[in-house]
């Protein structure tokens, strides 16, 4: 197995994604497969999530982790800064009422890093306040606004930022 590569290893693909803090292995798992399927390789994971290569990981990623570039980031909050630094928007996922609607989200040339958290507490504020932007997916469908549903999985809500993003670039 390969150490994961720098945060200075950073290439400016046009979709990358942060994983922060994911500690269930079907989802990272999930979210591998979701990003192969979405054509992205750049895989940037801090030292809480899990590894990507557990078994259970693996076979969830249906071996798609195989084919990742991972990134290790030591230092979430302060990479997230660094990479804003160098022209890389960050969009971290929240369900913040304040957040933009990922439809709203204007994309550029700029190489996009979607930031997904932990399951059950989302992403730390300090790190959505060191993303670029931080995106929200609009609950409830378009003629009833009122959803019983508040959340989704970070998995599911990873892929359909994913799919959305990389539609535009």
């Amino acid at each position: 197995r390969k150490a994961p590569l720098g945060i200075d290893d950073f290439r400016p693909d046009p979709v990358s994604l942060a994983l922060v803090q994911t500690t269930d292995m079907e989802n990272l798992g999930s979210m591998l497969r979701s990003a192969a399927a979405f054509g992205i390789k750049q895989i940037l994971i801090d030292d809480k999530s899990v590894d990507p290569f557990s078994r259970r990981a693996m076979r969830v990623s249906m071996g798609a982790a195989l084919g990742m570039r991972f990134l290790a980031l030591p230092d979430p909050e302060q990479d997230l800064r660094l990479l804003g630094s160098r022209g890389v928007v960050s969009l971290a996922a929240t369900l913040a009422p304040d957040s933009l609607s990922v439809a709203e989200f204007s994309a550029s040339d700029d190489p996009v890093l979607i930031v997904m958290g932990n399951e059950a507490d989302g992403l730390p504020l300090e790190l959505q306040t060191a993303s670029t932007q931080r995106v929200r997916i609009p609950m409830g469908c378009t003629t009833n606004r009122n959803s019983m549903v508040d959340s989704l999985n970070v998995s599911v809500a990873a892929a359909i930022l994913m799919h959305e993003l990389t539609q535009r670039s």
